[in-house]
């Protein structure tokens, strides 16, 4: 039981880190969206 139970923290902690990091990666696509022109270029750089 107490394998399950670490195991849904491991998860809940996984997502959490995951969720901040996208955060994160959105902020960042936000700020060069706002400082650099648009081109066509400039999504599939920040797809990678």
């Amino acid at each position: 039981m107490s394998r399950i139970i670490r195991h849904s923290a491991n998860a809940v902690a996984k997502q959490s880190a995951s969720e901040k990091a996208l955060e994160g990666v959105l902020v960042v696509i936000a700020e060069r969206l706002r400082t650099s022109s648009p081109g066509p270029f400039s999504w599939e750089e920040k797809g990678r």
